[in-house]
């Protein structure tokens, strides 16, 4: 088998696909830092929204049955 041999532009393409490559992964994980944040945030904005209106409700108080005979 031969040898492949590439030229000068060859592996300046290459070398400059492999660096928009790596841009755009830095820029991936970037984004998914970002999102793992806000996602973090929404569940706490919405476990301090379903808390408070659980602990209001009255406990003493029962539903009555639906079911009526007639």
């Amino acid at each position: 088998m031969g040898q492949a041999h590439y030229s000068n532009s060859d592996l300046v393409q290459g070398q400059a696909y492999v660096q928009e490559l790596e841009k755009e992964v830095r820029r991936l994980v970037n984004e998914n830092l970002k999102l793992k944040r806000q996602c973090k945030q929404l569940k706490m904005e919405m476990a301090a929204l379903i808390q408070p209106s659980s602990s209001r409700s009255n406990p003493h108080i029962r539903r009555a049955s639906s079911s009526t005979q007639l």
